[in-house]
């Protein structure tokens, strides 16, 4: 399963992935950031992302092409980022309120949510299973 979290901000487009990185999950996050690009800045965060395969790498690596930097927390993330030569920025996981987008991909499952509070935004999830 991947989880995908869009946290817009006037100046920058944080994308928080978790899970894995695969076939066609990987190419519907393409699919997601190609919406959002051009951002100022789009930051992509792999610090939960626990595999990725090679469509998951080719989504990453067009994802620098486009100007995206990424931020590795874990052993992990960062060999993928050295070994793909993805170029690394700084992750702030206390930003302001923005407007939220979180996506859980599977393909049985789709349906709105609505996030609590009058400051935010209506939340969309997404569940992809095998």
């Amino acid at each position: 399963m991947l989880r995908a979290e869009f946290h817009r901000f006037p100046d920058l487009t944080r994308m928080r992935l978790e899970g894995r990185l695969v076939d066609l999950w990987a190419r519907s996050v393409r699919a997601m950031a190609s919406t959002c690009l051009p951002p100022p800045a789009l930051l992509v965060d792999l610090t939960d992302v626990t595999y990725i395969d090679a469509i998951g790498e080719e989504v990453l690596q067009w994802l620098a092409k486009v100007g995206a930097r990424f931020s590795a927390d874990s052993c992990y993330s960062i060999s993928i980022c050295e070994r793909l030569s993805l170029p690394l920025g700084k992750c702030n996981n206390h930003l302001p309120e923005a407007d939220n987008l979180v996506t859980n991909f599977a393909p049985q499952l789709s349906r709105a949510k609505t996030g609590q509070g009058s400051r935010r935004r209506p939340v969309r999830e997404v569940t992809l299973r095998d």
